[in-house]
């Protein structure tokens, strides 16, 4: 029942309907309910984030195209009806449906294959099984969730995508970045050399923006697939190029992991500087709360969680103590606990960084003359120093 509603129904429209359906449960503890709402809440956002990923791989001329088509339909209905008033039996106005991209992917819900342990899609395991139980007779689909996922193997098999297929596939698709690439590729293998021009800083433009599309969509296996072939600076180059987008989004966690890894290993002041403003806009958005429901509280503080998770150690480490350690000082004057522990937990096993930044709020306890404000964050480090000692 769940699979035909949310096949149906709007996402946001299934959410109200499960939220006031759990509302109304009774004899159930609030707090539990509270976490069973807050759980529904990830789940419909890991639900819209995959479907905004996937909308991505329908080339935006051939969703043109159907539209064209329904409008084209209804009109000639329209002008049938008028011509044909004094007929017995008149024509039906009606029109093939103009959808939009992300509806498409509602027949695919009950292909989605959570995680065990966390409320999660595994996109690739999700795209193989879309593969292999939806597309045994629909060959462009396939192609394209094979394109996007990287799967080399299937793209490489002849009985499955001949010649005739690909340049059926070239005439409907080649205008999108991904397929483009792998439409050239496939029909010469020599055109790996030639895109990714390994005496130059640049790649090929036409490498360059599948890079950019898969970057900022999520697509981390055909990213891993791609990378392989780059020189370090052209990883530079095409990481700091997409850096702040991704980070600034944070819809792709496993990509803000792989591209702070790489890139820190590469230049880690550069990546530093890069980073900071962006993470104090999201520091800023935490503390400055006044007026925001529960939910947009807990969905910004989530934002600055999922940032600090998924950098790399040494990228984090830097930011939390830089200007002083700036995001500690503005955690204690905007009275602001919850973030202040959550930088905390990140400097945990760095008993230098502890000291400076005890440094800093004992030097803000001095100037308060409401000294209680200030206590719990002062106890708050002392209780860590201790703990490293």
């Amino acid at each position: 029942m769940v699979t035909a509603k949310l096949r149906w129904r709007r996402i946001e429209e299934f959410r109200e309907e499960c939220r006031e359906y759990i509302i109304k449960w009774a004899k159930i503890n609030e707090v539990i309910r509270l976490q069973i709402l807050d759980g529904l809440d990830e789940a419909i956002f890991e639900l819209k984030r995959w479907t905004e990923k996937h909308t991505q791989i329908f080339p935006e001329e051939e969703n043109l195209a159907i539209r064209k088509a329904a409008l084209r339909q209804k009109a000639q209905s329209l002008d049938c009806s008028k011509t044909n008033t004094t007929s017995l039996y008149k024509p039906q106005r009606t029109a093939m449906r103009i959808l939009e991209k992300s509806e498409y992917l509602r027949i695919f819900y009950d292909c989605l294959i959570w995680e065990k342990t966390m409320i999660k899609i595994n996109d690739f395991a999700t795209a193989k099984n879309i593969v292999e139980s939806q597309c045994k007779n629909w060959s462009q689909l396939k192609f394209q969730f094979a394109c996007c996922y990287a799967m080399e193997e299937l793209l490489e098999d002849e009985r499955i995508f001949d010649k005739n297929r690909r340049r059926a596939f070239k005439k409907k698709l080649d205008n999108h970045p991904i397929y483009h690439f792998w439409l050239r590729v496939l029909a010469d293998r020599q055109e790996w050399n030639k895109l990714y021009r390994s005496d130059r800083l640049i790649v090929d433009q036409r490498l360059m923006l599948a890079f950019k599309f898969a970057i900022n969509n999520g697509f981390i296996e055909l990213v891993k697939r791609l990378w392989d072939g780059l020189s370090e600076g052209q990883m530079e180059a095409i990481g700091f190029l997409c850096w702040k987008k991704v980070c600034f989004n944070l819809q792709h966690p496993e990509m803000v992991r792989f591209l702070c890894t790489v890139l820190c290993r590469i230049n880690k002041r550069g990546m530093a500087q890069m980073s900071w403003n962006n993470f104090y806009h999201k520091t800023y958005q935490t503390l400055d709360v006044e007026g925001l429901s529960r939910d947009e509280r807990l969905e910004r503080f989530k934002k600055l969680e999922c940032l600090l998770e998924n950098w790399c150690d040494p990228l984090r480490k830097i930011i939390l103590s830089r200007e002083n350690f700036r995001v500690f000082t503005d955690s204690v004057y905007y009275n602001r606990p919850d973030s202040f522990l959550l930088f905390l937990d990140y400097l945990e096993d760095s008993k230098h960084l502890i000291n400076g930044a005890k440094k800093e709020v004992d030097r803000i306890y001095e100037q308060k003359k409401d000294k209680k404000s200030v206590q719990f964050f002062r106890q708050q480090l002392i209780r860590r120093q201790t703990a490293n000692e």
